[in-house]
């Protein structure tokens, strides 16, 4: 693909894989049947989350160091529009079940832009400030709670997407937390704690359960099957990727 590839998400049908490339400022395009690269998308500077509407037809890439997103049409293969100006230092990206809105956790900036989708082109609707250092991001299935990751202050914070309010204090969980996923039955929130080595797991209020899991060194990103049979956790300085199979299963 290109130079320092970072994220990836894969299209609601399964047959194409994107990937942002840092470095080489642009969005690789794979297409899982032959398992090549069939485009090559330039975008904004360092680009790094990604988000696809649930329908596969807008690809989300936030550009870190040119603070906007670009729209990229999946069925063009192209961008689409003037990038999308957000805060500082956005990083990852998560959309809501319902396709409407894009979150926008900015690490700089420590808010996360919300941007209404469904516009032609896409607008901001809001700014809430989550925390020190905002990284991850994930919704429940319902898409009535946002989860979002703090690296500065080694925290989760859960956000009310109807009143765009905190629910409760955020809740401690270790040094440097990364990446942030969701079961698909909304009871599981799992958290990589960069600098401690470990996934923690929460329930849908905020609450540990059971002990930190041992994983790789340096975790940064943590996925779930679509069937909740297993969680991926990839590790950036042991170059590892962790398997690990919910309790009973």
């Amino acid at each position: 693909v290109g130079d320092t590839p970072n994220s990836v998400v894969v299209s609601p049908d399964g047959a194409r894989v994107y990937i942002t490339n840092n470095a080489s400022n642009d969005v690789s395009v794979i297409d899982t049947a032959t398992a090549s690269v069939t485009a090559t998308i330039p975008v904004g500077t360092f680009p790094d989350g990604l988000a696809i509407s649930p329908d596969g037809n807008r690809v989300y890439v936030a550009n870190a160091e040119s603070d906007s997103i670009s729209v990229i049409d999946a069925a063009a293969l192209q961008t689409v529009g003037e990038p999308i100006p957000v805060g500082d230092t956005p990083y990852g990206l998560a959309i809501n079940p319902a396709g409407t809105r894009l979150y926008v956790p900015e690490f700089g900036s420590g808010a996360c832009s919300i941007i209404d989708i469904t516009t032609d082109p896409p607008t901001v609707v809001a700014t809430v400030q989550v925390g020190d250092k905002p990284l991850g991001a994930a919704f429940s299935p319902s898409g009535e709670r946002l989860y979002v990751t703090n690296q500065g202050a080694g925290s989760v914070v859960v956000i009310d997407t109807t009143t765009l309010m905190p629910v409760g204090e955020p809740v401690s969980v270790g040094t440097s937390p990364s990446g942030i996923a969701v079961t698909p039955d909304g009871a599981r929130v799992l958290v990589t704690i960069r600098d401690d080595d470990t996934l923690l797991v929460l329930d849908a209020d905020g609450n540990r359960v059971g002990s930190p899991m041992p994983v790789g060194d340096a975790p940064v990103a943590v996925a779930v099957s679509r069937d909740g049979q297993r969680v991926y956790v990839v590790s950036e300085r042991s170059n590892d990727l962790t398997v690990l199979a919910p309790a009973g299963r």
